[in-house]
């Protein structure tokens, strides 16, 4: 049977990694991404700083996660975004789109 279709689930040290977890898990030519906290991945805290640092963490560890598996940021089909404060999500959208200077993916809020 050919490893081409089996399921690799992976990590990289450019995202903050967490026990019994994955980063990423690949099938074939896709990926499922598991959350990614505004966590440095180099001190393992939280980034210091408010809803634009923090998203700028967050994606930053999305943008590594999704490097080491082949891809990039413009493959994303889908992302859902959680927030504690809905008066935050324009300083989010904002951030957002210096990830995605073409165009985001479709999103869940």
């Amino acid at each position: 049977m050919s490893d081409y279709n089996a399921v690799a689930p992976t990590n990289t040290d450019n995202a903050p990694k967490f026990d019994e977890s994955f980063q990423s898990a690949s099938f074939s030519h896709y990926s499922n991404l598991s959350a990614q906290l505004p966590i440095n991945p180099v001190t393992g805290k939280l980034v210091e700083g408010g809803i634009k640092e923090r998203t700028k963490q967050a994606l930053t560890n999305i943008k590594a996660v999704i490097e080491s598996v082949d891809h990039v940021m413009e493959d994303m089909v889908k992302v859902n975004i959680f927030v504690k404060d809905l008066a935050d999500m324009d300083a989010v959208n904002e951030v957002y789109a210096e990830f995605f200077p073409e165009g985001t993916p479709p999103e869940t809020k």
